[in-house]
C-alpha cells in the first residue's frame, strides 16, 4: 500500500509520454576519434539547481489546481488526481505540448521524495516499464515503456532538488522519444503527513511523435486511471 502510493504520481509521469510511437528512437552513432586529444579546458563550477517555484509565489505564479478552490476541494476531500494535457501551435511552425497533473498522498513529504528516487523499483510498481536501467553516477534513467501497444523508449537526465517545504525531482530527456522534454515531479508538504505530488512537462517540436487516438482527452483519461489503480 505505501508503495504504490507513493511510486502513483511518478508512474503516471512516465506513462504520459509512452504515447511516442510514430517515429523510432534514433540510433546512437558513435562519435569519431580525434587524431590529437586536444587540452581540455578549465570546466566552470555547474550553477546549483533550483527549485522551480519560489515559497511564497504570487497566485499568478502557482500552478493552475492551486488558484481553483473547487480543484483543492476534490484533491483533498475526493482523493481527486487533476490531469490536464494541452496542444497548442507555436511560431515557427513549432507545435507545444504542455501535461500537468496533481494529487495528495497521506505521507509525509520526505519519505515521498526518498522513494520517489527508487528509481529500479518501477518495473516492480507497473508491468508498463519493459525496461528500467538507473545509473546514479551520471543520474541518468533509460526507460521502455508500453501503453495500449505504443512503445517509448527515453534516456533522461535526472536532478533532484530539496528544501523544508518542497522538493523536486526535476528531468530532461538527452535522447530518444520526445528529446528536449524538460518537467519535474514536485512533492509539496502542506500538512505534517500530507504532500502535494504534481507533475509538469512541456515539450516543443516540428511534429509531436504521438498518434491521434491517445492526443488530448484520451491522454487523460489514461493517466488518470493509471495513477488511481496505482494508489489504491
Amino acid at each position: 500500500m505505501i508503495r504504490k502510493l507513493q511510486w502513483a504520481i511518478f508512474t503516471f509521469t512516465l506513462l504520459l509520454t509512452t504515447a511516442a510511437y510514430s517515429k523510432p528512437a534514433p540510433a546512437v552513432t558513435p562519435a569519431a576519434t580525434p587524431a590529437a586529444t586536444p587540452k581540455p579546458s578549465p570546466t566552470p563550477a555547474p550553477t546549483p539547481a533550483r527549485l522551480s517555484i519560489e515559497k511564497n509565489a504570487p497566485k499568478s505564479a502557482q500552478p493552475f489546481w492551486r488558484t481553483k478552490p473547487e480543484l483543492q476541494k476534490k484533491m483533498s476531500e475526493q482523493r481527486s488526481i487533476i490531469v490536464s494535457v494541452q496542444q497548442n501551435d507555436l511560431p515557427g511552425g513549432k507545435v507545444g505540448l504542455t501535461m500537468n497533473g496533481a494529487g495528495h498522498i497521506q505521507r509525509p513529504k520526505e519519505t515521498c521524495f526518498l522513494l520517489a528516487q527508487d528509481f529500479p523499483k518501477l518495473k516492480e510498481v507497473s508491468d508498463h516499464f519493459r525496461v528500467v536501467n538507473w545509473d546514479p553516477l551520471s543520474q541518468r534513467l533509460f526507460v521502455i515503456t508500453e501503453a495500449m501497444g505504443y512503445q517509448s523508449r527515453m534516456l533522461m537526465k535526472i536532478t533532484p532538488v530539496s528544501e523544508d517545504w518542497r522538493s523536486e525531482i526535476q528531468f530532461e530527456v538527452v535522447w530518444g522519444h520526445f528529446t528536449g522534454m524538460k518537467g519535474l515531479i514536485g512533492f509539496q508538504k502542506i500538512g505534517p503527513r500530507t504532500t502535494e505530488v504534481s507533475f509538469t512537462a512541456h515539450y516543443e517540436a516540428d511534429e509531436l511523435p504521438i498518434p491521434k487516438i491517445l492526443m488530448g482527452f484520451a491522454l487523460e483519461i489514461v493517466t488518470q486511471k493509471v495513477a488511481e489503480k496505482m494508489r489504491t
